[in-house]
């Protein structure tokens, strides 16, 4: 009866070592893939932290002088969000993609390195809130009466969609430029201003702008409300973006690029407000129809030969 007993005891202890090593082997795996978890998340965390990651943004799209201060008190705001040191970078018009991990350019720019790929476009830059395209426009001075048949017709500049090819489209599917004219460019910058100002002045008989930058210059008094008349409305087109080397726009790039969106839709009223002045309304991540469009644009600009096209004076 005792051996029995003692039996009983002994396979019981068995039992209970043997449940007791199944639970410590358990409990060492789990705690093995914890340690293994937190060092992945460790890693995923130092790669994606963004609050200490300097990003350079060139931009040959803006008037320095005059967007500064919008960029500025933006980039600041990003700073303060966590989501990216962003530091601006101003180019000359038409410069290289180099030196900078991405650019703020317009999108005729970027169309030649797009359709080769060579360029990643990840954002649109819209001019006017809520509209991802820009509504492109000839203009004319107010009671001037129609151009003439060989128009002398400024553009903001070679490399606006909005400001020049469409514009000019227009102009060509109308039949105005049929006997020629005399095409220039407004040069330096603030274009927008330069071209509606020539306009309304008699320097030129019409004038290519985007119907937003119209409406910035009349909030701001640059030009007087009735003082200029649309003559045409042309094409919308994406008028910025913001575009990067494909081969710099990785894990790490795509995620300052959607928080960086994100930063914008929460910005206060009045950044807003200063950053839509400067030319700056929106921000929308680019689909497919947008990428195919942008990458079209230069195969639609026109060939200007016989010294036709002039800068403004």
């Amino acid at each position: 009866m005792v051996d029995e007993r003692a039996a009983g005891e002994g396979r019981r202890e068995q039992r209970y070592s043997l449940v007791s090593d199944y639970l410590n082997r358990r409990a060492s795996v789990i705690v093995f893939a914890a340690i293994v978890a937190l060092a992945a998340g460790a890693v995923f965390v130092r790669t994606t932290d963004l609050a200490h990651m300097r990003v350079v943004i060139g931009v040959s799209a803006f008037d320095s002088t005059r967007s500064h201060a919008a960029l500025e008190s933006f980039a600041e705001f990003c700073r303060g969000k966590g989501c990216g040191d962003v530091r601006w970078r101003y180019l000359a018009p038409g410069s290289a993609f180099e030196g900078c991990d991405l650019y703020l350019v317009p999108a005729l720019d970027a169309s030649s390195r797009l359709a080769a790929g060579d360029l990643a476009c990840p954002l649109l830059v819209a001019e006017r809130e809520a509209h991802r395209y820009s509504r492109s426009a000839v203009i004319v001075r107010a009671g001037a009466g129609p151009i003439p048949n060989a128009p002398r017709v400024i553009f903001s500049a070679p490399g606006s969609a909005a400001g020049f090819l469409a514009p000019y489209r227009a102009l060509e599917a109308a039949g105005a430029l049929t006997d020629g004219g005399t095409i220039a460019f407004s040069g330096d910058r603030p274009r927008d201003e330069r071209t509606a100002l020539a306009v309304i002045h008699g320097v030129y008989d019409a004038g290519g702008i985007s119907l937003e930058r119209l409406a910035a210059l009349e909030a701001a008094g640059v030009v007087a409300k009735g003082e200029i008349s649309v003559l045409l409305e042309g094409e919308a087109v994406p008028e910025l973006v913001i575009a990067c080397d494909p081969l710099r726009y990785g894990a790490e790039l795509r995620t300052f690029v959607r928080a960086f969106r994100k930063a914008y839709d929460h910005t206060p009223r009045l950044l807003r407000r200063e950053l839509a002045a400067a030319g700056m309304a929106g921000l929308y991540e680019t689909r497919d129809d947008d990428l195919r469009l942008i990458a079209g644009l230069g195969a639609l600009v026109p060939a200007l030969g016989g010294g036709s096209a002039t800068p403004a004076r």
